[in-house]
């Protein structure tokens, strides 16, 4: 096991360190500098922030409200709980150089990435003091310009989450219609 996961750290720098295709002005294809956006989505609205790290990885962080099903054996709506949630997720954009050959968009970081999903839930149930918290749910996602400011994000991964002393798997799904200034 350790010698897969020394491959895929090896590859990946390797990848990253041997993909210096450049813009006929000589600028390199990346990720944006710095991207502040809104986002809406089906049940909740965030604030976030992408900040270059390296050509192709940016971190992302994000602030927002958002209601949350805890899904249980016997499902009831009075589990829909409204929170707040705290962000960290670097991402890993893949395809730029490859959208960009192709003369698509890649303004505001439009592309596919893979990233490790990082956040804590603070539920308004702040009487039992209930904390939810996420940790390292790998994800896929696609980011799509709609207009020159406006964007689409799908994003889907499967985690852990920790909640009480109750650690679950998790799926994550994400829809995202956003506004970057």
């Amino acid at each position: 096991m350790k010698k897969i996961i020394l491959l895929l750290i090896f590859y990946f720098f390797y990848s990253i360190t041997f993909s210096q295709k450049t813009l006929s002005n000589g600028e390199n294809i990346g990720v944006n500098k710095s991207i502040l956006s809104i986002q809406t989505g089906y049940f909740g609205i965030w604030i976030n922030h992408e900040l270059k790290l390296h050509k192709k990885i940016a971190l992302r962080t994000e602030i927002g409200t958002e209601y949350r099903l805890k899904f249980a054996i016997k499902q009831s709506f009075d589990s829909l709980k409204n929170q707040v949630s705290i962000f960290l997720e670097p991402k890993y954009y893949f395809n730029l150089t490859k959208r960009e050959s192709k003369n698509k968009n890649i303004k505001n970081n439009a592309g596919n990435y893979i990233s490790l999903r990082t956040n804590i839930n603070i539920l308004n149930n702040l009487e039992t003091g209930e904390i939810y918290f996420h940790t390292l749910t790998p994800t896929y996602g696609i980011r799509r310009n709609i207009t020159s400011h406006f964007n689409l994000e799908l994003s889907f991964g499967y985690g852990i989450s920790y909640s009480n002393s109750l650690i679950t798997l998790e799926a994550m799904p994400s829809f995202k219609v956003g506004y970057s200034l």
